[in-house]
């Protein structure tokens, strides 16, 4: 019996992509860690984005305030992402992604979370 690790839709990545993974990565990282500064640092001042959750597309401000109320009440036990799609365009790029994570209260009570996010950076 074989096992494949390579997932079935493996992308090869530009190297204009690989940059915008890179500075994703660092927004998972500051996420995890609940700073929120370094987060947005992330976000283009004209963001726009669609998560699973809102009925409507939010900008950077609306983003800014769903963040600074989400930490005030929770943590993040885990929260892993998996690139779907990434388009660059001069200095603008548009991120599709699933994602998965587990988070946490302050008394200690899991919830979990689970989409598709598109972003642009």
């Amino acid at each position: 019996m074989l096992f494949v690790t390579t997932p079935l839709f493996a992308k090869e990545w530009t190297a204009a992509q690989k940059d915008v993974l890179k500075s994703f990565d660092k927004y998972i990282a500051a996420a995890r860690q609940g700073d929120i500064k370094e987060m947005m640092d992330f976000w283009h001042p004209q963001y726009v984005g669609w998560d699973y959750a809102q009925k409507l597309p939010m900008n950077y401000d609306a983003f800014l305030k769903g963040e600074e109320d989400f930490y005030k009440n929770y943590k993040f036990v885990i929260l892993e992402y998996k690139p779907l799609e990434i388009q660059v365009d001069g200095n603008m790029a548009i991120i599709h992604l699933g994602y998965d994570d587990i988070f946490s209260d302050f008394a200690g009570k899991q919830e979990s979370a689970s989409g598709h996010w598109t972003a642009m950076q």
